[in-house]
């Protein structure tokens, strides 16, 4: 078994177990981006292997600070499964460290396929949701770089999506502010503006580059655009996690054991 398919076992089962797995390295030196890609290419290859089907997108480098800091000017990408759906209930059990993110959703509403042009893929977005994501790193140190990152799914554990969406034209992503809480902190606050200045930028984006790279994407294929409070909130069993958007209503999660 090479190296890049020995990270791919082993760091899936760290999500699986769930335990800290240390940062990857081959041959004694930190990956390349390249070798992330590969890394989470074929760690999600045995995702579907087992039965878990691609339903859509968390992006990272949503900021230009981020960006800048990366030094990689497109949106950094984590595949969501349909085993990472969450009922309204997530099990802290079943994580390391979990923290959750208020995020704008956008779902596709009809199939994308290779080729699409931008206004193509615009109007294929067929509404605009409430999402909580939530991410569990499974590096103990913090200091990891891109190529970690994408070796390790972009740290993608669990999300829930409001039922009801709203039609994107009919919203102002960049407007579109949320009040959110974990337990009895207080509230931050967001709005749609950290994301590159529009969610709409990171949507049009991501799509751009998975269908560059020959992938279909299917009907009700979500995107999670990014955080909007700037900082991934810890939690714990107990808590509760509200998210209260200005148009797209409140969406809420409980922490338990």
């Amino acid at each position: 078994m090479s190296a890049i398919d020995a990270l791919a076992h082993s760091l899936l089962a760290a999500a699986d177990a769930p335990t800290p797995h240390e940062r990857p390295l081959v041959s004694d030196r930190s990956l390349t981006s390249a070798e992330g890609r590969e890394i989470q290419a074929r760690q999600l290859a045995l995702r579907q292997a087992r039965g878990e089907t691609v339903v859509g997108v968390k992006l990272g480098l949503t900021t230009p600070e981020q960006r800048k800091q990366a030094e990689h000017f497109r949106p950094s990408v984590g595949f969501l499964t349909d085993h990472m759906v969450l009922d309204r209930h997530l099990p802290a059990h079943a994580s390391i460290a979990p923290r959750v993110e208020p995020e704008l959703v956008a779902r596709v509403g009809r199939q994308l396929d290779p080729g699409s042009d931008r206004s193509e893929i615009r109007a294929a977005i067929g509404s605009v949701h409430a999402g909580i994501e939530v991410v569990d790193p499974r590096y103990p140190d913090e200091a990891f770089i891109l190529a970690d990152a994408l070796a390790d799914n972009s740290s993608a554990r669990g999300f829930v999506v409001s039922d009801v969406g709203v039609d994107p034209e009919g919203i102002d992503l960049a407007a579109e502010t949320v009040s959110f809480q974990v337990g009895q902190n207080e509230p931050r606050q967001g709005h749609g503006a950290v994301v590159m200045g529009n969610p709409w930028t990171v949507i049009l984006e991501v799509l751009e580059d998975l269908l560059a790279e020959e992938m279909t994407i299917p009907e009700g294929f979500v995107i999670f655009t990014g955080n909007l409070v700037g900082q991934a909130l810890a939690v714990a069993p107990g808590d509760t996690v509200l998210a209260q958007f200005s148009s797209l209503g409140q969406l809420r999660v409980d922490v338990v054991d």
